[in-house]
């Protein structure tokens, strides 16, 4: 959505041509694809609303109100990826809502100093919605099981160990309209 918007293309007319541009790459190199999915694919469609419902029966996924910065231009709730501005850490200029390029931090949006939409340029306001989160703080355990049984790098095994070390957040995993993605 963020790169359509830049070059002012309708984000399903941008990503079907990112995708005939992709097979033609591929096929330079005489890689051929049986199906050739993409994010908006019946196929697509299908497993994710089976994964949804899967965490549904499991009790996996909840709504909660939060805040979240809103784009009155636009008519907009933001995500961090609309949001650039000063790192609360480093005091790094021009980064994104959720972490930092610099400093390599990572952090709430709502901490962003000097926020700005990327969309409209205009300062966000926080405003309230209700959003959907997984319950990723659930799996610490199995994912740390899972990291030290892998065949992974020394280096990279000891990187997952260490954001482990760290409570696992819930993950919002929706988007207030207008999206681009299936709808919950």
């Amino acid at each position: 959505m963020i790169k359509a918007a830049e070059c002012n293309e309708d984000p399903e007319k941008f990503t079907k041509k990112i995708q005939k541009e992709h097979i033609e790459d591929f096929m330079k190199f005489s890689i051929d694809y049986t199906n050739y999915h993409t994010t908006h694919s019946k196929e697509n469609k299908d497993i994710v609303n089976n994964i949804y419902e899967c965490l549904c029966k499991n009790n996996l996924v909840y709504t909660k109100e939060i805040e979240q910065f809103f784009d009155e231009t636009e008519s907009m709730f933001l995500a961090d990826r609309y949001i650039i501005g000063t790192c609360p850490k480093c005091k790094a200029e021009n980064q994104y809502g959720d972490a930092c390029e610099k400093c390599g931090s990572t952090y709430p949006t709502e901490s962003v100093i000097n926020p700005k939409s990327i969309l409209s340029s205009t300062t966000p306001i926080l405003k309230k919605t209700d959003q959907v989160f997984f319950k990723l703080s659930k799996f610490k355990q199995i994912l740390k099981n899972f990291i030290n049984k892998a065949s992974l790098q020394p280096s990279v095994k000891s990187k997952l160990n260490e954001w482990l070390k760290c409570e696992l957040k819930d993950w919002n995993i929706s988007r207030d309209k207008p999206y681009f993605g299936f709808e919950i």
